[in-house]
């Protein structure tokens, strides 16, 4: 995962799972007996729901080490050594900032990045239709910052990264990251025994939410959930210095997504994205946790009388056009986390928005 990603952190992971099953010896007596011999049964308990801090420590110091040479490579603007740490959002967000790195030929010495866990959600047995993942809570700090990225530059608030399969805790990969404000809600516990499928109910109310969250990444509507202040940032990002600061307010950011995979392009907001690798749902205590990742267009259209301003390098790696005009569209990934209560409104606690390649190009 590039640096300008890593904070404070807290993982999702898609982890193998063993399971033992204990053989089962029954005695008894012969014919000739009256009572017969109580029959002894040896068993394994079930496996804890939950990744243990250790082994999410674990898997975190195993991605770091590749994830800290990936990063040395790009320095070099090789982008090869990604795939071995990141996939998805993650992997496609990491080769745009190469390639933008490389067009501005922006050199810097290559930070070291340490992850720690302090808990964690899942990661023992299957949560959803895509596998087994979990999310562990933790953070991440720079061993040998540089001046433009320092471990102290971190905002208040928490982050959260996504990791899939591996071989016990080696090889993870993490196909996502998403922060959460300081002032957002904290998680329900994490279940304490091996949760069930998602009742029908279950997955109704969080079908619904996603399809509200597309709709407010897109309108910017957040009146279905008890909290959402991510949503704010998400439509305000990409400005960047192509609009005064005194004319952002009559600027406009619009944003067109489908779910992250879908070749189709079925627009989110009706699309059922549950049940695809666009949605990773586990159960906390009293609520279903919810990963989305969508794969948008956002459209800037500046103020009148105004053109947005792009950095030819930028925009060639983009695939814009130039010039511009008042109005440039770029490709965006989206990532929410949200926590849909059993009972009471949804929550977006986290959330992320980064440019990546355009289709095609990554």
């Amino acid at each position: 995962m590039t640096t300008s990603t890593m904070r404070l952190a807290a993982l999702l992971l898609v982890a193998p799972v063993t399971v033992t099953l204990a053989a089962c010896s029954s005695g008894g007596g012969g014919a000739a007996t009256t009572t017969p011999a109580t029959p002894s049964r040896t068993s394994t308990p079930p496996p804890a729901p939950n990744l243990s801090v250790a082994q999410a420590n674990a898997v975190l110091t195993d991605y770091d080490r590749r994830n800290n040479a990936a990063i040395k490579k790009a320095a070099s603007y090789d982008p090869s050594g990604w795939a071995s740490a990141d996939t998805g959002v993650l992997l496609a967000s990491d080769r745009r900032q190469t390639a933008i790195a490389k067009a501005l030929t922006r050199k810097e010495p290559p930070v070291a990045l340490r992850s720690t866990a302090t808990a964690a959600y899942g990661g023992v047995g299957p949560t959803d239709t895509q596998g087994t993942w979990a999310l562990i809570v933790g953070k991440q700090t720079m061993t040998n910052p540089t001046p433009s990225s320092s471990a102290s530059s971190s905002p208040a608030g928490r982050e959260y990264l996504t990791l899939q399969p591996g071989q016990s805790t080696a090889g993870w990969t993490a196909f996502g990251s998403v922060w959460s404000p300081a002032d957002a809600p904290a998680l329900p516990k994490p279940v304490t025994t091996a949760p069930a499928p998602l009742t029908a109910p279950q997955r109704q109310t969080m079908a619904n939410a996603v399809s509200n969250a597309a709709y407010a990444v897109s309108n910017g509507g957040t009146s279905d959930f008890g909290y959402a202040a991510v949503i704010k940032q998400i439509r305000a990002f990409g400005w960047g210095d192509s609009v005064a600061q005194k004319d952002r307010a009559a600027a406009n950011s619009n944003y067109q997504c489908a779910g992250w995979g879908d070749a189709k392009r079925t627009p989110a907001t009706t699309a059922t994205l549950l049940g695809t690798p666009a949605v990773r749902t586990l159960r906390a205590q009293g609520a279903t946790l919810g990963l989305v990742s969508l794969d948008c267009d956002q459209t800037l259209t500046a103020p009148d009388g105004q053109r947005i301003t792009l950095d030819p390098r930028i925009a060639t790696v983009d695939g814009v056009k130039l010039p511009t005009g008042r109005e440039v569209t770029l490709r965006a990934a989206v990532q929410l986390l949200l926590v849909v209560p059993d009972q009471g409104k949804p929550a977006i606690v986290a959330g992320r928005v980064g440019y990546v390649l355009p289709r095609g190009a990554d």
